[in-house]
């Protein structure tokens, strides 16, 4: 995946980013879990 969102300090924009889990959360949005933290999947997109 590729980051379309600034999110510091982890994320940014145009990196690229494996995913280790793809989780729902108590509001049934979906979230990619990376390095142990959850990110809303549009923040991203799949390249």
């Amino acid at each position: 995946m590729v980051a379309i969102v600034e999110v510091p300090p982890q994320i940014v924009v145009g990196a690229f980013y494996m995913v280790d889990a793809i989780k729902m959360t108590l509001e049934l949005k979906e979230v990619y879990i990376i390095e142990g933290k959850g990110y809303f999947i549009w923040y991203f997109k799949i390249i």
